[in-house]
């Protein structure tokens, strides 16, 4: 699943709010990591992938 190009993915430490899309998947498997050390996983339903601009 995390391997689909296009798929969110957040950090399951729940004090890390980073929100990643994969936008080429890795040839060598989808078990990607977080700077702060933990798994990334498919972000849950509701999370968006932008913020709402002004005016747009």
């Amino acid at each position: 699943m995390a391997d689909d190009e296009g798929t969110l993915l957040n950090c399951s430490n729940d004090d890390c709010d980073c929100l990643l899309r994969v936008e080429r998947p890795c040839p060598h498997g989808d078990t990607y990591t977080c700077a702060c050390g933990h798994s990334l996983q498919p972000a849950g339903p509701g999370t968006s992938d932008l913020p709402v601009t002004p005016g747009a």
